[in-house]
């Protein structure tokens, strides 16, 4: 019979830092490596690359808030963070044409592969303008790589209507005292401030009469594009002498130039009102108490002109016959009716005369 060797094989399980497990075969003192197993190094899986979803976003000026995606793909072995930052380099203004951004950092957690957003406030600014861009960048990634694309563009579109407005009146009455000088009248221009307009204004007499009430004015407004502030322009007011009512002129607005249109109102009434009264007459007071042994009085019943001293002006004071006392001679006499008269300007009380008759019977 021959000779039989017995051969003994020893066997290790190493775990390289790649994650290959390979088996160490020692035969006859011969080393043979085996591959047994897979990996990449960090504990059997793969971290994973983070990205942006694409290369460019958008949205609407006035709907706000934009999201833009960052992903995690390959892998999501580990925690993992990465910065969003503003690169600076679009055409939209921080601050103006969207909401300054500060460094915002994303975070998965070992494991997770689920998106990640960020948000981007855009600032409706009411101007009608070309769309505008900001670029955003990855940067400083920690637990995975990085993958493409690292930067991406979102475009702020513009959704304000290009439209150069009306103009109108900003209310349908305006009134002013003869005192003050001047009307100030105001225009205003809305729905739009595109290019440069302008509209004609006029004065037109309805009681009131130019010349001697106010002074006409007839001229236009002007307005530059992206300017939407309110214009004004004056009426001068005569400041006469005369005790007046109310009197009015009518105020329009026509010929809008630049493509504006007019709006409503554009016709529009200012009411002058007068600061010169005739002034009211009264009694100095309620009653008067005279003895009938006083004869002729005439310094007694006072009437007083108030409020107003404008004009010439007069007043009867009859004798209504309803006291106890009988007239026509009995207990006293009165002239009914009595005209009293102030001149213009005059205020100074006014007295009446009643003779009072002295009987002798007990009363």
């Amino acid at each position: 019979m021959g000779t039989h060797f017995s051969r003994t094989f020893n066997t290790v399980r190493l775990k390289l830092w790649r994650g290959f497990a390979f088996s160490l075969l020692m035969a006859f003192g011969l080393l043979s490596i085996v591959a047994t197993g897979g990996g990449n190094g960090d504990g059997g899986g793969n971290a994973g690359t983070l990205q942006f979803s694409t290369t460019a976003y958008s949205g609407n000026e006035d709907a706000g808030n934009i999201t833009v995606t960052v992903t995690r793909t390959g892998g999501s072995t580990g925690a993992a963070t990465v910065d969003v930052v503003d690169a600076g380099s679009g055409s939209a203004t921080s601050g103006t044409d969207y909401t300054a951004i500060a460094t915002t950092t994303l975070s998965w957690a070992d494991g997770d592969a689920a998106d990640k957003t960020f948000t981007l406030s855009a600032i409706a600014d009411g101007a009608v303008e070309a769309d505008e861009t900001v670029d955003l960048a990855l940067s400083n990634a920690t637990g995975a790589t990085m993958g493409t694309p690292t930067s991406s563009t979102v475009t702020i579109l513009n959704d304000d209507i290009s439209s150069p407005g009306t103009l109108q009146f900003d209310r349908s009455n305006f009134s002013v005292s003869e005192v003050d000088g001047n009307a100030t009248i105001t225009v205003t221009r809305s729905g739009g401030d595109t290019g440069t307009v302008g509209v004609t204004y006029a004065t037109t007499p309805v009681s009131a009469t130019d010349g001697s009430d106010y002074t006409s004015v007839s001229s236009t407004l002007s307005w530059n594009g992206g300017d939407s502030s309110a214009k004004t322009f004056q009426v001068p007011i005569i400041n006469d002498t005369d005790v007046e009512v109310l009197e009015t002129v009518r105020l329009t607005l026509s010929s809008p130039t630049g493509g504006a249109t007019l709006g409503s109102p554009s016709t529009a009434t200012l009411t002058i009102s007068s600061e010169d009264k005739f002034g009211t007459i009264k009694f100095g007071a309620n009653s008067f108490n005279v003895s009938e042994t006083g004869g002729t009085v005439s310094n007694v019943i006072a009437l007083q002109r108030v409020d107003g001293s404008s004009g010439a002006i007069s007043v009867d004071v009859t004798d209504t016959g309803s006291g106890t006392a009988d007239g026509l001679g009995v207990d006293y006499t009165f002239t009914s009716p009595t005209t009293v008269d102030w001149t213009d300007g005059g205020t100074a009380d006014k007295n009446v005369t009643i003779v009072l008759e002295n009987d002798v019977g007990v009363e």
